[in-house]
């Protein structure tokens, strides 16, 4: 039974030896993450230089809808 559970051990730290070389060697992962990150800074700047433009398009729309709603009563 002690030699079973010596083997999974083993076992269980060239597992984990494995995992963290690939976590360490992959920078796939990394360079995803960075730009996705950049893309949402990007998307927020956009947002906030036109943000007067935006939320007057939004009330135009929720206006439009509103009175569509109500002229169809």
């Amino acid at each position: 039974m002690l030699e079973y559970m010596d083997n999974q051990l083993i076992r269980l730290r060239v597992m984990m030896a494995c995992f963290l070389q690939d976590l360490r060697d992959e920078e796939r992962g990394e360079s995803n993450f960075v730009a996705v990150l950049l893309i949402i800074l990007i998307a927020v700047a956009v947002a906030f230089a036109f943000r007067t433009q935006i939320l007057d398009l939004v009330r135009d729309v929720f206006a439009e809808i509103d009175i569509g709603g109500l002229s169809e009563h």
